[in-house]
């Protein structure tokens, strides 16, 4: 039995390689065109995604192409941090003049902390000399959200929560909470700042009175963006095209976010065609 599934796997491989469709010179020209376009030609590595990205395509329909390449042509890619964190820090630096220590503490949950997470870059990025000369204050670091419980907190402290993407809001609340539990007195004294912030993240942390400091707000890529016969029908085309590609979680993104951004890692709030599976033009795995 296991053997004639194993022949019938191979079988349907070797025919699924017999009929795939080839990559289009002009799918990858008319990529090659939104590379253009949003700079993207001078990124490391931007030929093999470019080619991923035109692999991806020749799997979609024309009406999905076109859909494809408009999403795309919004999507922001962002390869390095330095340049997108200054500005967003020396606000947070300049708007609480009356804080005279700030601390930065990676915007990752207590049970995550053991993991390497896109926070931690940029949390190390503010020791960088690029970044660190061109803050008009100091701040320190502070590596665990343990490092808090040996903190006397004063009412001139204040903690910076950073991160590359802050989505639906949901990891930063958790973190929040968890410094709450190693030191209260971080209570009124937090603010996020991260490299790009989805709209929706934004709304719930100012709910609770929680400032937000970005380079780079994002919205939903299809809901926000169109309207009539054009929301209605790119809504369709990315259903089927997420049935056609087997993805049964995260649809439309983490939270149904829309999300177009990819970082160091692409965020699971970004459409799942963008980063589901090892070919993907940017893969998670």
């Amino acid at each position: 039995m296991a053997l004639d599934t194993i022949s019938a796997r191979n079988r349907r491989k070797r025919y699924a390689k017999r009929t795939a469709k080839p990559v289009m010179a002009e799918d990858i020209y008319a990529m090659q065109k939104v590379f253009e376009k949003n700079a993207w030609l001078t990124y490391p590595g931007y030929y093999h995604i470019l080619i991923s990205h035109a692999e991806l395509m020749s799997k979609l329909s024309e009406e999905q192409k076109n859909m494809y390449l408009d999403l795309t042509q919004e999507l922001l890619w962002i390869c390095e941090y330095a340049n997108e964190i200054v500005e967003p820090l020396n606000k947070i630096l300049e708007q609480f003049k009356s804080i005279s220590t700030f601390y930065a503490i990676r915007c990752t949950p207590l049970k995550d902390q053991k993991w390497s997470k896109s926070s931690g870059i940029v949390l190390y990025e503010i020791k960088n000399p690029s970044v660190s000369k061109q803050l008009k204050k100091p701040i320190k670091i502070l590596d665990r959200i343990e490092d808090l419980k040996q903190l006397k907190i004063k009412d001139s402290d204040l903690f910076i929560l950073v991160d590359d993407f802050v989505g639906t809001g949901d990891t930063a609340d958790k973190c929040m909470a968890d410094m709450l539990k190693a030191n209260a007195g971080v209570e009124k004294k937090m603010v996020v700042m991260s490299v790009a912030v989805h709209r929706e993240g934004i709304n719930r942390l100012s709910a609770q009175g929680i400032p937000v400091f970005t380079s780079h707000v994002l919205k939903r890529g299809i809901t926000d963006v169109y309207s009539g016969y054009k929301l209605s029908r790119y809504t369709q085309l990315m259903k089927d095209i997420e049935a056609a590609f087997n993805i049964k979680s995260y649809n439309f993104g983490y939270g149904g976010s829309e999300a177009l951004i990819c970082l160091k890692r692409c965020p699971n709030n970004t459409f799942p065609i963008y980063w589901h599976g090892k070919k993907s033009p940017y893969s998670r795995y």
